[in-house]
């Protein structure tokens, strides 16, 4: 989806960054996106970074990741993965929670 332009923002829990002591992402940074073999298909980088309540995501802004047509669709997947993340995280998921939302561009494929 991301080297079809499709994907273009990913989600995540900053409890789980904080659990796993992971560094925040920050606009300018790099990552390689691969295959489900682990094999290397393009670079991206960050775009714009924002930290927003669960419950104060919207379609515009969760429409960025391309998977879901609508916000129900959005929060019902974002809720299941949130609550079994947090189960092994360590935390719990509430409508409160806060979600780290990444944009994206690709930077690089391979042609």
């Amino acid at each position: 989806m991301v080297l079809l332009g499709q994907k273009k923002a990913t989600a995540s829990s900053l409890y789980a960054f904080e659990k796993e002591n992971l560094r925040l992402p920050e606009v300018g940074d790099f990552s390689i996106v691969t295959n489900w073999a682990g094999e290397p298909k393009c670079v991206i980088r960050i775009s714009k970074v924002r930290i927003l309540p669960f419950r104060e995501m919207t379609y515009d802004i969760c429409k960025l990741e391309g998977e879901d047509d609508t916000l129900a669709s959005w929060q019902r997947g974002h809720q299941r993965f949130f609550t079994e993340e947090g189960q092994e995280l360590g935390y719990e998921f509430t409508e409160d929670m806060p979600v780290v939302f990444e944009e994206f561009e690709v930077v690089y494929q391979e042609p």
